[in-house]
């Protein structure tokens, strides 16, 4: 039933845009990478033209369980969810009940009345719905992917970064409003451009202005982003974890055939390679040949090969290089904009030049 009344939610809100292009998060055609290279685009393309950006990160305290039902049911009331499905949502909320249970004893059952249900099918398509205005309270550019929320904009002068500092100013309240709460702890800043005036940004914590914490990369959506944009930090985090991977499947296994070698390579090690690839991309030679060094020593471990040259073994296990994937996840990712299949807040982001012969379907990708 949950999957029923989720698919129902999901294809309402999409067939009168209820939701904000600024959502990610649980979306179909709108990925961590897609919202990556969105952001991505708007820094790089802002430094080229001398500006300075500012980018704050937001860490929502376990979001998931704070959201209030009676507000949450308030809000599907205001969107047009009412009679039967809303009912139903109340029950599926209010009814709730938990205990704790340490060494076979029980307490006593409690009733919740906070928090959608994580784990469940309904309670991410709820949570959305909860925090859907967000972007309504500030005017700078704000991206999230479900509760993972970024503020940003342009920081060249105090003009600028004093907007930004009003609109944390107004998120905060939007949370205090919605009682829902930030871990002021774990925020931060990030200043991308030459000559950053790098301003203090404030958050209020009980009474108390602190002073929001400034780093020079941050983890974002998986992705290690720095001050400078280059990504060797985020390179370098991942091939060390696909060789300490690719030691432990050669301490394990003595002999490997084809087969479970490529099940191994392909679940376990490859993924880390080429997560959100798009955004990454490498350009410099050397960390090209840092991440195909991974794959080139894994395949020697296949019975058989080890005295084979690399493009032999890629031969015989079937796997193109990883340079050759990379750029295939780029034109395929190209192709999934212009299709429309991926969808983007930011229809500049990719002009394309009006061909004088026509080669081939304009949606074709090459094999």
């Amino acid at each position: 039933m949950e999957s029923i009344i989720r698919d129902a939610i999901n294809k309402y809100l999409e067939a009168n845009d209820l939701l904000s292009n600024e959502q990610y998060g649980f979306r179909v055609g709108r990925t961590t990478t897609l919202q990556l290279i969105e952001m991505l685009d708007f820094i790089t393309e802002a430094i080229d033209n001398h500006e300075t950006i500012d980018v704050i990160y937001l860490d929502f305290q376990k979001a998931f369980d704070k959201v209030p039902h009676q507000r949450l049911l308030t809000k599907l009331k205001a969107i047009g969810i009412g009679g039967k499905v809303f009912n139903w949502i109340a029950n599926f909320l209010n009814e709730r009940k938990q205990r704790v249970t340490i060494n076979n004893q029980a307490s006593s059952w409690y009733s919740v009345e906070s928090g959608v249900p994580q784990g469940s099918v309904l309670g991410p398509i709820l949570f959305l719905i909860y925090i859907n205005d967000i972007p309504e309270a500030v005017n700078s550019l704000i991206k999230l992917f479900a509760d993972d929320t970024k503020l940003y904009g342009i920081s060249s002068t105090s003009v600028h970064s004093d907007m930004i500092q009003e609109d944390l100013n107004d998120l905060m309240a939007w949370t205090e409003e919605w009682q829902l709460q930030l871990n002021t702890d774990k925020c931060k800043s990030i200043h991308y451009g030459h000559n950053n005036p790098k301003r203090q940004y404030l958050m209020d914590k009980e009474g108390t202005q602190l002073e929001l914490h400034q780093d020079s990369k941050e983890k974002d959506l998986g992705i290690t982003f720095q001050d400078n944009l280059k990504f060797d930090q985020h390179i370098a985090n991942n091939v060390k974890k696909a060789n300490r991977l690719l030691g432990m499947i050669r301490r394990t296994f003595t002999k490997l055939d084809r087969n479970i070698f490529l099940q191994l390579y392909k679940s376990l090690i490859r993924p880390h390679l080429e997560y959100a690839v798009s955004v990454w991309h490498p350009f410099l030679k050397k960390e090209i040949i840092q991440i195909e060094n991974v794959q080139r020593r894994a395949s020697k471990l296949v019975l058989g090969l080890q005295n084979h040259s690399y493009s032999e073994r890629l031969i015989s296990l079937g796997l193109p290089s990883l340079e050759y994937r990379r750029k295939r996840y780029d034109a395929i990712q190209v192709y999934r904009i212009l299709s429309g299949k991926d969808m983007i807040v930011n229809k500049d982001l990719l002009k394309l030049n009006k061909p004088t012969v026509r080669l081939m379907s304009p949606a074709e990708i090459p094999k």
